[in-house]
């Protein structure tokens, strides 16, 4: 839909149509898949990214057009107009985009983010094999490795928060400071994927706990976690191909590792001559405080191998005047979820259970080696 501007501005009465085009594009934009089957996409589309790419115009100069400056405009202003009142919703999103990625724990988790055509999504994973690469001489056949993959159904849900305005608020309330109260809005919504994106990382994607994080012990139950455990889980992760670098505890848990003398002075034990063994030693690019971890486990995470986002219904925010009610009414939406990409792409240390029998590492977390590179 092309969208034409007069004398460099877009007209007041395009405003609904720009919102539409919005909508339309965070509903999911239909296109053909390579076997020509319709599947249906959803964007992430902002109001200040379309005015940049259709119109070529930042938000200050079209609100500028408009004649509304954020900081003395107040809601209740737009919302009696026929074709401004169209923006609240979207000066609300914004606002609520804010928060929700302002500064929350799943995105520093997360591998990647991905949208999909529908709430439910099949994906592939490796169930067992093992790949190992050969000495080869000239003109020589290449030796296969064997991988069985699996697939699984993972569903993502919607999440939602609704939130209403007096009159006498959006009365006397500027757009700008409007938009600093709600932003709270996309905190919370953060705090609850946050919340969703453990859940996933702990319990896996699938009913039957078959993508749960393998749990191993400490090696002294009556002291907890101690650094040689850390220690541990790291050098397994090396062997395997994985860097836990991000590590989450509930608030006990973050106090006890940050209280360990090997973090509070990194020279404590050191050797006097530095080993240097390839992730020997426990390096953290990120420790995160969550409440919903349960107690005495720490959560090790490779951001890189561990859980993908899937997002069917990016942040829908929609508006409307209760009038009976007097009450400007809110709600925002989102429909995603979280699914396990490998299986050891993290591990969880429970500092109750010692590290024998069930509590060591699974059979499939175990380095392969080739029989042809052992030495006697």
């Amino acid at each position: 839909m092309k969208i034409e501007m007069i004398n460099g501005s877009l007209p007041p009465e395009k405003i609904p149509e720009v919102c539409r085009q919005l909508e339309h594009l965070r509903s999911g934009v239909q296109t053909r898949d390579a076997k020509g089957r319709l599947v249906t996409q959803a964007q992430d589309a902002t109001l200040a990214d379309f005015l940049k790419k259709n119109l070529s115009i930042s938000m200050e100069k079209f609100f500028y057009d408009l004649g509304i400056d954020p900081q003395v405009t107040t809601v209740d202003q737009l919302m009696i107009q026929p074709n401004e009142r169209w923006l609240v919703p979207e000066i609300f999103r914004e606002a609520i985009r804010k928060g929700l990625y302002a500064d929350p724990t799943y995105r520093d988790i997360i591998t990647a983010q991905e949208s999909i055509p529908q709430p439910t999504q099949v994906m592939p994973y490796v169930e067992n094999g093992v790949i190992e690469p050969e000495d080869l001489r000239e003109a020589e056949d290449i030796p296969f490795g064997t991988i069985t993959y699996g697939s699984k159904t993972v569903r993502v849900y919607k999440c939602g928060v609704g939130f209403k305005i007096t009159y006498e608020a959006v009365q006397y309330c500027s757009l700008s400071l409007a938009a600093l109260m709600i932003e709270e809005i996309g905190t919370q919504l953060a705090l609850k994927l946050d919340a969703k994106a453990v859940i996933a990382l702990l319990n896996g994607d699938q009913d039957d706990g078959s993508q749960s994080a393998p749990i191993i012990g400490v090696g002294d139950t009556g002291k907890g976690l101690q650094y040689s455990d850390e220690v541990r889980v790291f050098v397994r992760g090396g062997m395997i191909g994985r860097n836990y670098t991000r590590l989450l505890a509930n608030e006990t848990g973050i106090n006890t590792l940050l209280g360990l003398a090997e973090h509070k002075n990194p020279q404590y034990g050191k050797a006097l001559v530095d080993l240097n063994v390839k992730s020997q030693r426990p390096r953290y690019d990120g420790t995160y405080p969550c409440q919903i971890m349960p107690a005495n486990k720490y959560l090790f995470v490779d951001k890189g191998k561990a859980i993908v986002q899937l997002t069917a219904q990016p942040l829908m925010v929609e508006s409307e005047k209760i009038i009976q009610k007097q009450l400007a009414a809110t709600v925002a939406t989102i429909t995603t979820g979280f699914a396990v990409l490998f299986r050891n792409g993290r591990v969880v240390i429970d500092q109750t259970k010692s590290y024998t029998g069930n509590y060591v590492f699974p059979s499939w977390m175990t380095p392969q080696v080739s029989t042809s590179e052992v030495v006697s």
